[in-house]
């Protein structure tokens, strides 16, 4: 009697397709010192809430969290001079540091993470002092990857490396009168910064303003848009058309 044959059954098991992550977003936002870029920045997010997008799905990144740690010549970091007002020793090497060279920001560690969230990896924004002059991590700053749609970083430097402004899909430059500029520097430093306001013209005069000639106005040209800030600017129309397209791409 013939034996039947019997079919093997296909064991192989199919896998199920995990869902592809949702790509990220990236807006960069450049600028000269006191243009506008923080205020304009929360404008926008503000506005994308409004429109649907999830306040937990919107990151803002500011440049001046990597400032790198302030050292003397002797490699100590600035002492504390009175406990009570939170202020610091200003030494000859403080006085004289050109906090406004984008050698001052660690741009590198910057990029790194931006590429670390693009992979859907998590990442620890630093935190800058501006009294301390010291840049620490407190993983309290943790940006979930998984969570994240729209990642907006604003800064000096934003564009100034090549391979950083290439990761943006959206570039934005903030203009605005010089003037109009040292004006808010001065009300910013006096409140926040613990500077008077001679040191802060003298920094303008010295260091901030032939900082955006050299490395922040030439940067303009790899913006998508310009967008210029009187004194009291509102965004109106400028805002209108750059939420429009951030929620076309997003929502696609």
């Amino acid at each position: 009697m013939a034996s039947r044959r019997k079919t093997p059954k296909n064991k192989t098991r199919h896998k199920k397709k995990q869902p592809a992550k949702s790509r990220i977003f990236f807006i960069g936002i450049a600028g000269a010192s006191g243009c506008g870029k923080s205020y304009f920045t929360k404008l926008l997010k503000d506005r994308l809430v409004k429109n649907g997008i999830s306040a937990a799905a919107i990151q803002v990144i500011s440049c001046d969290s990597y400032y790198k740690t302030f050292l003397n010549n002797d490699g100590t970091p600035r002492q504390l001079e009175s406990k009570e007002t939170n202020t610091y020793v200003k030494t000859p090497e403080y006085i004289k540091y050109n906090w406004d060279h984008p050698d001052a920001v660690d741009l590198p560690l910057l990029e790194t993470h931006l590429k670390a969230l693009e992979n859907g990896e998590d990442v620890v924004v630093p935190e800058f002092d501006f009294n301390s002059s010291i840049q620490t991590t407190d993983t309290r700053r943790r940006i979930r990857a998984a969570k994240v749609k729209i990642v907006i970083v604003e800064g000096l430097f934003t564009f100034y490396l090549e391979s950083l402004r290439r990761l943006f899909d959206l570039r934005l430059f903030i203009s605005s009168d010089m003037e109009v500029c040292l004006v808010r520097r001065l009300l910013r430093d006096r409140e926040k910064r613990d500077s008077d306001y001679d040191r802060t013209i003298n920094q303008y005069i010295d260091h901030v303003k032939p900082a955006f000639c050299a490395f922040i106005e030439p940067t303009r040209i790899f913006a998508e848009f310009t967008i210029h800030n009187s004194y009291n600017s509102k965004y109106t129309t400028s805002m209108n058309i750059v939420c429009e397209y951030v929620i076309s791409k997003v929502k696609k």
